[in-house]
């Protein structure tokens, strides 16, 4: 009887030894497959950084090229350049002579007027 028992125990410890060796390797497996996927995971969060960083640097290139473009046909500063429209819109003078004729009082010399419409009288040493 003692013998059975022993044998028994011997063999319910051989059957649990079994199970946690069974056990270990299935937790060894599934901390492997965790491993693997982190790894890929990772992988792939870095391929897809390179490639924002990759398309960022190509955006920057390209606007950098289209304001050198852009400055290169704009030419140089405004300040730099002689103003050539101020010439052309020169204002026409007045003629104030046909203003005061009707009045009746025609002087020698017809007044002439500036841009503004006032009269220039000219100095007495230039009559």
């Amino acid at each position: 009887m003692k013998d059975q028992e022993e044998r028994e125990r011997k063999l319910q410890k051989a059957e649990t030894a079994e199970l946690r060796k069974a056990a270990k390797l299935h937790k060894e497996k599934i901390a492997e497959k965790k491993r693997v996927a982190r790894e890929a995971a990772k992988v792939a969060r870095k391929k897809e950084k390179a490639e924002k960083v990759a398309e960022r640097t190509r955006e920057k290139e390209a606007r950098d090229a289209a304001k050198a473009l852009q400055s290169a046909q704009k030419g140089k500063r405004k300040a730099l350049q002689s103003s050539t429209q101020s010439n052309k819109r020169q204002k026409r003078v007045v003629d104030a002579v046909a203003a005061e004729e009707p009045s009746g009082a025609a002087s020698a010399t017809p007044l002439k007027t500036t841009r503004r419409g006032r009269n220039v009288k000219l100095p007495s040493k230039y009559k």
